[in-house]
């Protein structure tokens, strides 16, 4: 059954991938292709453009992770340079903004021509295309929405770019940058049922103004973990639980205390695992939490110092 799952974290990136390593035209080429024969060519070339995609952007994240990056005081994150790849800058932005919990750019400097060229991504509560607008004087071009843009700066102002960005997210609430997850509510075990996950499904398709419901489940032991992943990464984490439930921590393998045994707190959406058949947690946060009850009867977790 085909989901909006699918289609946005499926199928989607194979048809970006032409034009973020290669030509736009294949993945065009796909969707006119009438012969199952051409369509199969097309769809198997896509998807080993997007396995490149995804090498070229985890080389650049390891680069940066080798590097340390500790964002300390600031509140934004602008990075520059010629081997930042105009077609993948968006994508390593969306990594750094989630894994930092700070808008982050990433651009493609262009040495001959004076100019850097990117993307950026932001996270919630914080409006990237207000915060351009701020910016506007220091900008060749900019535009986009609240939680993604892409910009053309002279390389002459990089520097203040930056600057006035981080200006513009200093004015803010700190508590905005202070990584929080939400749940609408608490979720008993029990409750996990195919019928449970055929009912939220009425609610889709989701994204920004409908957001995927979330919920926590207290004090879960951990029966199995397994951690996967593609090329030998091994960076995901799927989890058993009491009762047959399992779930996945997409990103989550390395994170301590998820082994074997462990009693944690999860934050998580719920879905279905076509292969098992069957419901899957769609972990978000999991360990020690501080939950707290949220105005609206929702529930704040943030981890634990």
């Amino acid at each position: 059954r085909l989901t909006p799952g699918h289609i946005g974290f499926q199928i989607a990136p194979r048809l970006n991938a032409a034009a973020r390593v290669a030509e736009a035209r294949i993945a065009l080429d796909l969707l006119l292709a009438e012969e199952p024969n051409e369509i199969d060519r097309l769809a198997n070339q896509l998807d080993q453009l997007n396995r490149r995609r995804q090498q070229q952007v985890e080389q650049l994240v390891d680069r940066l992770a080798a590097e340390s990056l500790d964002p300390g005081e600031r509140r934004t994150l602008v990075f520059s340079g010629r081997d930042y790849p105009l077609g993948l800058n968006g994508i390593l932005a969306q990594r750094v903004a989630r894994d930092f919990h700070r808008p982050a750019f990433f651009l493609q400097l262009f040495e001959e021509q004076g100019l850097a060229v990117g993307s950026g991504r932001s996270i919630p509560g914080f409006d990237l295309h207000a915060a351009l607008g701020e910016c506007a004087d220091l900008l060749e071009r900019w535009g986009g929405h609240a939680q993604a843009a892409g910009v053309t700066v002279r390389a002459a102002n990089l520097e203040a770019f930056g600057v006035r960005l981080e200006a513009v997210a200093q004015g803010l609430p700190p508590a905005l940058f202070e990584r929080v997850e939400r749940a609408d509510l608490e979720l008993p075990p029990e409750l996990v049922t195919p019928e449970l996950v055929r009912a939220l499904a009425q609610l889709e398709p989701h994204g920004i103004g409908n957001p995927a419901p979330r919920f926590v489940m207290r004090g879960q032991r951990l029966r199995s973990t397994r951690a996967f992943g593609a090329a030998g990464r091994r960076d995901h984490l799927e989890v058993g639980l009491p009762g047959g439930l399992r779930g996945v921590y997409w990103g989550g393998a390395g994170i301590a205390g998820l082994s074997a045994g462990a009693t944690v707190d999860l934050v998580c959406g719920l879905s279905w695992d076509d292969y098992r058949g069957a419901p899957q947690l769609d972990i978000k946060d999991a360990g020690a939490l501080c939950l707290e009850t949220a105005p609206g009867n929702g529930v704040t977790a943030a981890a634990a110092e």
